[in-house]
Protein backbone atom coordinates (compact mmCIF):
# COMPACT_ATOMS: atom_id res chain seq x y z
CA UNK A 1 0.00 0.00 0.00
CA UNK A 2 1.21 3.47 -0.90
CA UNK A 3 0.14 6.02 1.72
CA UNK A 4 0.35 9.62 0.46
CA UNK A 5 0.57 12.67 2.69
CA UNK A 6 -1.70 15.24 1.00
CA UNK A 7 -1.36 17.96 3.65
CA UNK A 8 -0.69 21.56 2.62
CA UNK A 9 2.99 21.29 3.60
CA UNK A 10 3.49 18.78 0.76
CA UNK A 11 3.21 21.73 -1.62
CA UNK A 12 6.54 23.07 -0.31
CA UNK A 13 9.32 23.42 -2.89
CA UNK A 14 12.37 22.59 -0.77
CA UNK A 15 12.40 19.37 -2.83
CA UNK A 16 12.10 20.13 -6.54
CA UNK A 17 9.65 20.64 -8.03
CA UNK A 18 7.59 20.13 -4.85
CA UNK A 19 7.40 17.51 -2.10
CA UNK A 20 4.13 16.22 -3.59
CA UNK A 21 5.59 15.94 -7.08
CA UNK A 22 8.62 14.11 -5.71
CA UNK A 23 6.32 11.69 -3.88
CA UNK A 24 4.42 11.03 -7.12
CA UNK A 25 7.64 10.31 -9.02
CA UNK A 26 8.81 7.88 -6.34
CA UNK A 27 5.44 6.12 -6.31
CA UNK A 28 5.44 5.71 -10.09
CA UNK A 29 8.96 4.25 -10.00
CA UNK A 30 7.81 1.74 -7.39
CA UNK A 31 4.84 0.82 -9.59
CA UNK A 32 7.05 0.34 -12.65
CA UNK A 33 9.52 -1.87 -10.79
CA UNK A 34 7.16 -4.04 -8.78
CA UNK A 35 6.79 -7.75 -9.66
CA UNK A 36 3.99 -8.33 -12.17
CA UNK A 37 2.12 -10.47 -9.64
CA UNK A 38 2.16 -7.77 -6.94
CA UNK A 39 -0.89 -5.58 -6.48
CA UNK A 40 -0.74 -2.02 -5.18
CA UNK A 41 -3.31 0.18 -3.52
CA UNK A 42 -3.28 3.89 -2.65
CA UNK A 43 -4.53 5.76 0.40
CA UNK A 44 -4.23 9.45 1.16
CA UNK A 45 -4.12 11.16 4.53
CA UNK A 46 -4.58 14.73 5.67
CA UNK A 47 -6.78 15.29 8.71
CA UNK A 48 -8.11 11.75 8.13
CA UNK A 49 -7.40 8.79 5.89
CA UNK A 50 -9.10 7.83 2.63
CA UNK A 51 -8.79 4.81 0.33
CA UNK A 52 -8.53 6.31 -3.16
CA UNK A 53 -7.54 3.13 -4.99
CA UNK A 54 -8.04 -0.44 -3.72
CA UNK A 55 -5.19 -2.87 -4.53
CA UNK A 56 -4.87 -3.54 -8.27
CA UNK A 57 -2.28 -4.69 -10.79
CA UNK A 58 -3.42 -2.11 -13.39
CA UNK A 59 -0.53 0.33 -13.86
CA UNK A 60 -2.64 2.86 -15.77
CA UNK A 61 -5.26 3.04 -13.02
CA UNK A 62 -2.57 3.48 -10.35
CA UNK A 63 -0.80 6.19 -12.36
CA UNK A 64 -4.02 8.09 -13.02
CA UNK A 65 -4.91 7.98 -9.33
CA UNK A 66 -1.51 9.38 -8.36
CA UNK A 67 -1.81 12.20 -10.93
CA UNK A 68 -5.06 13.38 -9.32
CA UNK A 69 -3.55 13.90 -5.86
CA UNK A 70 -3.27 17.51 -4.65
CA UNK A 71 -2.21 19.06 -1.31
CA UNK A 72 -5.04 19.79 1.15
CA UNK A 73 -4.92 20.57 4.88
CA UNK A 74 -3.99 18.93 8.18
CA UNK A 75 -1.77 15.90 8.71
CA UNK A 76 -2.49 12.66 10.53
CA UNK A 77 0.29 10.14 10.02
CA UNK A 78 -1.64 7.76 12.26
CA UNK A 79 -4.68 7.76 10.00
CA UNK A 80 -2.43 7.17 7.00
CA UNK A 81 -1.10 3.97 8.55
CA UNK A 82 -4.44 2.76 9.94
CA UNK A 83 -6.33 3.35 6.69
CA UNK A 84 -3.77 1.38 4.69
CA UNK A 85 -3.54 -1.28 7.39
CA UNK A 86 -7.28 -1.92 7.54
CA UNK A 87 -7.24 -2.60 3.79
CA UNK A 88 -4.37 -5.12 3.75
CA UNK A 89 -4.78 -6.60 7.23
CA UNK A 90 -8.24 -5.94 8.74
CA UNK A 91 -8.69 -6.13 12.51
CA UNK A 92 -8.78 -9.84 13.38
CA UNK A 93 -11.91 -11.63 14.50
CA UNK A 94 -11.03 -12.55 18.05
CA UNK A 95 -13.41 -15.50 17.84
CA UNK A 96 -11.47 -17.10 14.98
CA UNK A 97 -8.52 -19.42 15.31
CA UNK A 98 -5.05 -18.11 14.42
CA UNK A 99 -2.14 -20.23 15.51
CA UNK A 100 0.23 -17.31 15.00
CA UNK A 101 -1.64 -14.89 17.19
CA UNK A 102 -2.81 -14.37 20.73
CA UNK A 103 -5.81 -12.03 20.98
CA UNK A 104 -5.15 -10.88 17.42
CA UNK A 105 -1.48 -10.01 17.96
CA UNK A 106 0.97 -11.88 15.75
CA UNK A 107 4.21 -13.33 17.03
CA UNK A 108 7.18 -11.01 16.61
CA UNK A 109 8.88 -11.71 13.29
CA UNK A 110 5.69 -13.08 11.64
CA UNK A 111 4.74 -10.83 8.74
CA UNK A 112 1.89 -10.56 6.27
CA UNK A 113 2.76 -10.61 2.53
CA UNK A 114 2.12 -6.86 2.44
CA UNK A 115 3.95 -3.64 3.29
CA UNK A 116 2.96 0.00 3.67
CA UNK A 117 5.12 2.72 2.11
CA UNK A 118 4.45 6.06 3.79
CA UNK A 119 5.34 9.08 1.62
CA UNK A 120 5.39 12.18 3.83
CA UNK A 121 7.35 15.07 5.30
CA UNK A 122 6.67 13.65 8.77
CA UNK A 123 4.93 16.71 10.22
CA UNK A 124 1.99 15.52 12.29
CA UNK A 125 -0.81 17.84 13.43
CA UNK A 126 -3.76 15.55 14.16
CA UNK A 127 -4.46 12.38 16.18
CA UNK A 128 -4.12 9.45 16.47
CA UNK A 129 -0.54 9.12 17.69
CA UNK A 130 1.55 7.87 14.73
CA UNK A 131 3.67 5.63 16.96
CA UNK A 132 0.56 3.96 18.36
CA UNK A 133 -0.62 3.39 14.78
CA UNK A 134 2.79 1.90 13.96
CA UNK A 135 2.45 -0.42 16.94
CA UNK A 136 -0.90 -1.58 15.58
CA UNK A 137 0.80 -2.34 12.27
CA UNK A 138 3.50 -4.50 13.82
CA UNK A 139 0.88 -6.23 16.00
CA UNK A 140 -0.82 -7.32 12.76
CA UNK A 141 2.47 -8.28 11.14
CA UNK A 142 2.73 -5.45 8.59
CA UNK A 143 5.97 -3.55 8.01
CA UNK A 144 5.90 0.21 7.42
CA UNK A 145 8.62 1.75 5.26
CA UNK A 146 8.81 5.55 5.50
CA UNK A 147 10.00 7.99 2.84
CA UNK A 148 10.89 11.43 4.18
CA UNK A 149 10.18 14.27 1.72
CA UNK A 150 11.63 17.71 2.40
CA UNK A 151 14.72 19.15 4.02
CA UNK A 152 15.64 19.51 7.67
CA UNK A 153 16.18 23.25 7.08
CA UNK A 154 12.67 23.51 5.71
CA UNK A 155 10.95 26.35 3.90
CA UNK A 156 7.89 28.58 4.07
CA UNK A 157 4.58 27.59 2.49
CA UNK A 158 1.31 29.51 2.34
CA UNK A 159 -1.57 27.80 4.16
CA UNK A 160 -5.01 29.48 4.23
CA UNK A 161 -3.42 32.89 3.68
CA UNK A 162 -0.72 32.44 6.33
CA UNK A 163 3.00 31.88 5.77
CA UNK A 164 3.94 28.73 7.68
CA UNK A 165 7.40 27.29 8.17
CA UNK A 166 7.58 23.58 7.40
CA UNK A 167 10.45 21.11 7.63
CA UNK A 168 11.15 17.40 7.38
CA UNK A 169 10.62 15.54 10.67
CA UNK A 170 13.03 12.65 10.25
CA UNK A 171 12.98 11.44 13.84
CA UNK A 172 9.34 10.33 13.89
CA UNK A 173 9.66 8.63 10.51
CA UNK A 174 12.81 6.81 11.58
CA UNK A 175 11.14 5.70 14.82
CA UNK A 176 8.05 4.43 12.98
CA UNK A 177 10.17 2.41 10.57
CA UNK A 178 12.31 1.01 13.38
CA UNK A 179 9.26 0.04 15.42
CA UNK A 180 7.72 -1.92 12.52
CA UNK A 181 11.04 -3.42 11.34
CA UNK A 182 10.79 -1.35 8.18
CA UNK A 183 13.30 1.01 6.55
CA UNK A 184 13.49 4.81 6.54
CA UNK A 185 14.52 6.56 3.32
CA UNK A 186 15.64 10.18 3.47
CA UNK A 187 14.92 11.86 0.14
CA UNK A 188 16.26 15.42 0.10
CA UNK A 189 16.67 15.57 -3.66
CA UNK A 190 15.65 13.46 -6.63
CA UNK A 191 19.20 12.11 -7.11
CA UNK A 192 18.61 9.85 -4.11
CA UNK A 193 15.25 8.52 -5.25
CA UNK A 194 16.74 5.34 -6.74
CA UNK A 195 17.67 4.15 -3.25
CA UNK A 196 13.99 3.62 -2.45
CA UNK A 197 13.24 0.93 -5.01
CA UNK A 198 16.75 -0.55 -4.83
CA UNK A 199 16.40 -1.31 -1.10
CA UNK A 200 12.73 -2.27 -1.02
CA UNK A 201 12.42 -6.00 -1.58
CA UNK A 202 9.26 -7.98 -2.16
CA UNK A 203 8.69 -10.30 0.78
CA UNK A 204 6.85 -13.58 0.50
CA UNK A 205 5.14 -15.35 3.38
CA UNK A 206 4.23 -19.02 3.11
CA UNK A 207 1.12 -19.90 5.06
CA UNK A 208 -0.22 -23.37 5.88
CA UNK A 209 -3.98 -23.57 5.37
CA UNK A 210 -6.49 -26.39 5.66
CA UNK A 211 -8.48 -26.92 2.44
CA UNK A 212 -11.49 -29.08 1.65
CA UNK A 213 -10.47 -31.95 -0.67
CA UNK A 214 -13.61 -34.11 -0.51
CA UNK A 215 -14.96 -32.73 -3.78
CA UNK A 216 -11.58 -33.16 -5.47
CA UNK A 217 -11.34 -36.81 -4.36
CA UNK A 218 -14.90 -37.37 -5.51
CA UNK A 219 -14.01 -36.04 -8.95
CA UNK A 220 -10.98 -38.32 -9.19
CA UNK A 221 -13.10 -41.33 -8.17
CA UNK A 222 -15.65 -40.52 -10.84
CA UNK A 223 -12.96 -40.29 -13.49
CA UNK A 224 -11.47 -43.65 -12.44
CA UNK A 225 -14.92 -45.29 -12.55
CA UNK A 226 -15.57 -43.89 -16.00
CA UNK A 227 -12.17 -45.06 -17.24
CA UNK A 228 -12.76 -48.56 -15.83
CA UNK A 229 -16.17 -48.81 -17.44
CA UNK A 230 -14.80 -47.74 -20.81
CA UNK A 231 -12.00 -50.32 -20.70
CA UNK A 232 -14.47 -53.07 -19.63
CA UNK A 233 -16.72 -52.22 -22.54
CA UNK A 234 -13.77 -52.29 -24.93
CA UNK A 235 -12.30 -55.59 -23.67
CA UNK A 236 -15.38 -57.61 -22.62
CA UNK A 237 -18.20 -55.99 -24.54
CA UNK A 238 -20.10 -55.07 -21.38
CA UNK A 239 -20.09 -52.58 -18.50
CA UNK A 240 -19.64 -54.14 -15.03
Amino acid sequence: MLAFDVSASMGADDVEPTRMDAAKQIAKMLIDRRPSSARMGIVTFGESGLVVQPPTDDDEVLGATIDRLVPQSGTSLGWGILTALNLVSPAPNLGSEDTRAVDGVKSRGTFEPAVIVLLTDGENTDPPDPLEAAQTAIDRGVRVHTVGLGTTEGTVVEVDGFNVHTQLNESVLQEMALLTEGVYFGIEDMENVTSVYERLETEFVVESREIEITSALGGVSALLLLAGSTLSLFWFGRVP
